[in-house]
């Protein structure tokens, strides 16, 4: 049954795959154009595998919860910067580092802002 499952689910691929393939080495001769039409069905393939498990998510109350705090996660912590150990070559005293070896390392954004 698991196989069943699997083999239909892999069959449409490989034609779609042949005939990206296919159009891509006989209709296009120019390397940008080819480049550009695969990247086109890859684009579109992968915004169907993204946006269909957000459509079946949207009424799972398990789904919507995490998702909420996945945002409130992003918006809390993206204009942070990272913390960064001293190299081994700084630290002194018998290899324990001391808090002034600890380096906030924060990034700036454009206009020289932390």
């Amino acid at each position: 049954m698991v196989q069943k499952k699997v083999a239909l689910m892999i069959v449409p691929v490989i034609p779609v795959f042949c005939i990206t393939a296919t159009i891509s080495a006989f209709v296009f001769h120019n390397h940008h154009h080819r480049k550009v039409f695969v990247g086109s069905v890859g684009f579109v393939a992968t915004v169907a595998m993204i946006s269909s498990p957000l459509v079946v998510m949207s009424p799972n109350f398990v789904g919507t919860p995490s998702g909420i705090l996945q945002l409130v996660l992003y918006f809390t912590y993206r204009n942070k910067g990272i913390m960064e150990e001293a190299h081994s070559s700084d630290t002194e005293n018998n290899g324990e580092k001391t808090k002034q070896q600890l380096q906030f390392m924060a990034t700036e954004d454009n206009n020289g802002k932390i």
